[in-house]
């Protein structure tokens, strides 16, 4: 008998219910390609190489579950490992003398061939007496593992005599059977019942049973009652999923018809694949072989190992998980060169479906792997993309895509993509594509959408992807933008791709030498709440006489003599925006033609794509305090870092909180903007208009903002900023700003005036906050200690303090303005403070200055220099949407009437009594270590729940969980959040 077929899969002693056909398959090839492996499995394996099996990562993790909790796996060190069948150490284990029901039924059927049966008569035997040839050789490894069977020198499966006397059927367990299980024989009708299962091999299917049971005279009733005794007692088993009950034979008495073995010739299974394959091209994607080789005859182990077998021999070759099988076995079909191919119908079936392969971003990112024969190493995608109408970051998001739907995958450190939707270049036949005719881009300018609908009216509204960047070569817009808004309207349906041609609606696109009709906006209600909204339809009556754009510095202007001002103007923009109705770019506004169509009525007074605004707003940019806001921000090159605006306007004369404030309704206006997320700036011809001498500050500060030592408005004069220097000197110049309301109140000052001399001190240049949580005072403080902040002497030793000052976040004014916050989830953008805490009744400097006494007190951060953030239990996130749909923040009934303040429930977290010490072995386990690391980037708390929508999720995170659990460091909390106690997580 083949080794190969009783082999490493015993999966029937595994589980106590018989296992579906289907599934003992799987697990076939799972233990085979593990026991291939070494018998091991590392993450590496499961993530890149079993996927090319057809194993998603949830199969692999329940297969991998079922072996270990069966005994014949285990997952130690990282890695998963096989302990049984070939994978076995210590060699065979003894035999239980205890039969499962599908080990009785495979016995009785050997017994008629004398207990003992070759590769030939299994195949021919168990199938003709009702069980199928892959859970017999399945079930008689199972019995090699236990020692029940041994597999003899001529390569027959012999059962011993103990368990099978020949001819006879199998020696059964009968002792202690219980009295329910008495009764359950004794019952009407369970007799006859299990004469008739015996007569079908004592497993039928629920769709045999309505047949075959009133042939024989018990009724649908009958056959519930008994069948329902026979499960609850244990003597049968019915699943669900197949339909099949399965009665144990050591009460059935099943007496199949005998069979004589039968030799059957040996099928060449080689010329059978070939034969299958050379209607392919002689080509076969290993993600196809389910679908190629169905009702071929070979099972998909055989496939891989004939496929293997041929490159080993040299007749084939392999790439990209694509075999071609050379000529000297298999010759392609001729194929007539002058159709052009048809592309792979999207059927779903391993190729594109429809809605993605009418992307044009997809079919460039087709085009150029083509080019590379559908395989490119992860290191060559921004070169290889660098000329192409997507570039790099794009074409990684596109992999993405095609491995989640299972048409790429990483081989290595390459991609590689399905021969289905990928076929190399030089098999594809170009598809003839329209002339492109010279378009001369509209003398008005007009938007990007505008130039494209011209461009294609001018080409018939249909153009050949290949020709795009050929075609926007010379125009207004480059062939990147054209992709996108190809794509855009493709999504909107308003746009298709069929044989890579674009063509577009003729709705929206009037052909070459039509004249569009100019169009003022629809007044009839569209149904939408946003779109019928007066202020909306008064927006898009301006910019419709704008051509539907217009400068960001020209909105004031336009909207000066409408219903709608320019601050609410630029607020119903960010809406477009948001919904992809509208977008910024090159500094101007530009709404889409499908809502603003181009009227020739221009609105009064209106100045469409004027030049931009030089000359200050007689408001806002005639105010002294931006005058010298400006003026402060010219000697330091009209731009400066978010980090630095206390150090920089402080040393002007200016607080940092006004600085912001001011910063902010410049930003509102429009004439500065925060690039990078950090840098603000002023276009230099505002900067430079102020209209007068600026003052000397030279642009240290910025580039070098070391302290300033000389003291400003005598600031180092005043007595309480003396004691300040001197409790900081006593503590080396350098506090940490959890321990200022300690230290300073043992030396008789309160914190709450230590924090705010803190931030004069700051804001003078003459401190700083180092790390965002140490203040220092390098220049002006001279240490008169080294030692820690513990214990100097004249602040050691204090009076008691009975009536300690109320800490920061008790107060009325800091709990109004947590709540705005844990409204918008805890963190906001610099840019939106004012909006948001104005629309909830504070003022944007007092939430400012509240803002930077939480960072002082290292209760809040500014994280990448504009987003303010309050990570810690301080601030609870309520749920609400984002600062960008500000509909739950501008309501603000649930959030301007803080009091009473709801506390928090607190979710309740089992008490930890680890079993180990930190220092023990099982944290040096790269698993256990890498799943640590993850979650401590969450506050060492994870979300289980949401864990496994993660695409991809470790395998093995469950497994680390356990052995976490296990040890006394980790636990599940009322939220069903799994944690990991300290000191073994350190949240980062």
């Amino acid at each position: 008998m083949n080794l190969t077929k009783f082999g490493v899969f015993g999966v029937a002693a595994l589980v106590a219910a018989p296992v579906l056909a289907q599934d003992a398959a799987r697990v076939e090839l799972f233990r085979n390609l593990i026991a291939d492996n070494n018998c091991s499995m590392s993450e590496d394996y499961a993530a890149n190489y079993l996927p090319q099996f057809g194993f998603t990562r949830n199969e692999t993790r329940r297969i991998a579950r079922m072996l270990i909790d069966a005994g014949s796996a285990e997952f130690t060190e990282g890695e998963f490992y096989l302990l049984d069948g070939a994978c076995q150490t210590d060699g065979p284990r003894e035999a239980s003398g205890t039969l499962t029901d599908l080990q009785q039924q495979f016995i009785s059927i050997l017994a008629l061939n004398n207990c003992a049966a070759d590769e030939n008569a299994v195949q021919a035997l168990f199938p003709a007496n009702g069980m199928d040839v892959d859970t017999a050789f399945e079930i008689g490894e199972g019995l090699m593992d236990t020692g029940i069977a041994v597999l003899s020198d001529n390569g027959e499966l012999v059962v011993g005599a103990q368990y099978c006397t020949p001819g006879g059927g199998a020696v059964v367990n009968t002792a202690n059977v219980t009295p329910d299980q008495q009764e359950a024989l004794d019952a009407p009708n369970a007799g006859r019942f299990l004469e008739i299962m015996a007569q079908y091999g004592c497993q039928m299917s629920e769709t045999d049973a309505e047949t075959i049971f009133p042939a024989n005279g018990l009724d649908k009733g009958q056959v519930g009652a008994v069948a329902g005794g026979l499960i609850r007692t244990g003597i049968a088993s019915f699943n669900s999923d197949t339909g099949m009950l399965v009665v144990d034979s050591a009460f059935c008495g099943a007496a199949p018809v005998q069979v004589p073995p039968v030799e059957t010739p040996q099928v060449n299974d080689v010329d059978l694949f070939i034969a299958t394959i050379q209607p392919n091209g002689c080509q076969l994607d290993a993600t196809q072989v389910a679908t190629v080789f169905d009702g071929v005859g070979i099972d998909t182990t055989r496939i891989f190992e004939i496929a293997n077998q041929l490159v080993s021999e040299g007749h084939a070759t392999m790439s990209g998980g694509v075999i071609t099988v050379n000529g000297d076995l298999c010759s392609a079909p001729s194929v007539d060169p002058t159709p052009t191919p048809t592309p792979p119908v999207n059927t779903g079936n391993g190729a594109l479906p429809a809605d993605m392969a009418a992307r044009a971003d997809i079919q460039a990112f087709l085009s150029v792997l083509g080019d590379n024969n559908c395989s490119i190493g992860a290191a060559d995608v921004m070169n290889a993309f660098a000329n192409a109408p997507i570039d790099g970051a794009a074409a990684f998001g596109i992999s993405d895509e095609l491995i989640g739907l299972g048409l790429a995958s990483i081989d290595g450190s390459n991609l590689v993509v399905s021969g289905a939707i990928c076929p190399p270049a030089a098999v594809v036949t170009p598809t003839p594509t329209p002339t492109p005719t010279p378009v001369t881009p509209p003398a008005s300018g007009g938007s990007d959408l505008d130039v494209f609908l011209q461009v294609l009216g001018a080409n018939g509204c249909a153009i050949a992807a290949a020709d795009v960047n050929s075609v926007f070569a010379d125009q207004a817009i480059d062939g990147a933008t054209a992709f996108n808004i190809a794509s855009t309207l493709i999504n909107q349906g308003d746009a298709a791709v069929d044989n890579n041609v674009l063509t577009v609606s003729s709705n929206i696109c009037p052909p070459a030498g039509a004249t569009q009709v100019p169009v003022a906006p629809d007044a009839t209600p569209t149904g939408d709440p946003f779109m019928d909204r007066p202020d909306v339809r008064e927006f898009l009556t301006v910019m419709s006489a704008n051509n539907c754009e217009i400068a960001a510095t020209d909105v004031l202007n336009a909207f000066a003599n409408s219903s709608v001002d320019g601050n609410a103007a630029f607020g119903i923009a960010n809406e477009m925006v948001d919904r992809q109705l509208a977008l910024v770019q090159d500094g101007n506004l530009m709404v889409s033609a499908s809502i603003c169509p181009i009227s020739n009525t221009p609105a009064t007074p209106v100045t469409p794509n004027a030049d931009p605004v030089v000359q200050p707003q007689p408001g806002l940019l005639g105010r002294d305090d931006v005058q010298a806001f400006l003026t402060i921000l010219q000697a330091n090159g009209c731009t400066v870092s978010a980090g630095d605006v206390p150090a920089v306007f402080g040393a002007g004369g200016m607080d940092g909180n006004t600085a912001f404030g001011i910063a902010n309704e410049l930003m509102d206006a429009g004439i500065a903007e925060l690039a990078n997320g950090n840098m603000l700036s002023v276009p230099a011809d505002v900067c430079a208009g102020v209209g007068s001498t600026p003052m000397p500050i030279t642009p240290d500060p910025v580039m070098n903002p070391d302290p300033v030592v000389e003291p400003q408005n005598g600031l180092l004069d005043r007595a309480d900023v003396q004691a300040f220097v001197g409790v900081l000197s006593a503590n080396g110049c350098e506090i940490a700003a959890g321990d200022v309301v300690s230290v300073f109140g043992a030396a008789g000052m309160d914190g709450n005036a230590a924090f705010g001399i803190a931030n004069e001190l700051i804001d003078a240049g003459l401190a700083e906050l180092v790390n965002g949580s140490t203040l220092a005072m390098p220049g002006i403080c001279v240490a008169t200690t080294t030692d820690p902040v513990v214990t100097p002497d004249p602040v050691v030793t204090p009076d008691p303090v009975e009536a300690p000052q109320p800490a920061l976040t008790d107060r009325a004014d800091v709990q109004s303005f947590l709540t705005i916050l844990g409204a918008n989830g805890c963190s906001i953008e610099a840019a939106d403070v004012n909006t948001v805490f104005g629309a909830a009744g504070i003022d944007g400097g007092t939430a400012f200055a509240i803002a930077n006494e939480l960072i002082d007190a290292g209760i809040a951060e500014l994280v990448n220099g504009s987003t303010l953030s309050v990570p810690g239990a301080e601030c609870v996130a309520t749920g609400v949407a984002p600062v960008q749909t500000p509909d739950p923040v501008v309501t603000p009934d649930p959030v301007v009437t803080p009091d009473p303040v709801e506390t928090p429930q607190t979710v309740r977290r089992p008490v930890l009594t680890p079993s180990v010490e930190p220092d023990a072995a099982v944290f040096s386990n790269p698993n256990i270590a890498q799943f640590i690391d993850f979650i401590a980037k969450n506050n060492c708390t994870l979300d289980y729940r949401a864990l496994w929508d993660a695409d991809p999720a470790p395998i093995f995170y469950d497994l680390s969980m356990e052995q976490l659990i296990n040890l006394g460091v980790g636990a599940f909390d009322d939220n069903y959040d799994f944690f990991v106690a300290e000191p073994y997580c350190e949240a980062q």
